[in-house]
């Protein structure tokens, strides 16, 4: 499960801020939300890409930083295009 612990570190570590100032915020889920969502889920779970959506949907959104809406919109095709963003962004 998602630990409070975890989101605290990423709250001081201003991760948000920093991903929202080097990559676009565009379309239903901003590439920053899935990208936290990938760290959280290599912190606390492990799972692979393609399982990312089915461990959310066990999740509380707000311990995701997600609505209820964008939880439905997770999937690996995203989160690959928000990993595309990351190192478009690293490269700009």
């Amino acid at each position: 499960m998602i630990d409070p612990i975890v989101n605290r570190y990423m709250e001081r570590l201003n991760l948000d801020r920093i991903l929202s100032l080097h990559i676009a915020g565009k379309g239903n889920v901003p590439a920053k939300e899935m990208l936290l969502l990938l760290l959280r889920n290599i912190v606390i779970e492990r799972e692979p890409v393609y399982g990312i959506q089915e461990w959310v949907s066990q999740i509380y959104p707000s311990l995701l930083g997600l609505t209820d809406g964008s939880m439905a919109l997770v999937n690996d095709d995203r989160i690959g295009r928000s990993l595309d963003a990351l190192f478009s962004a690293d490269r700009a």
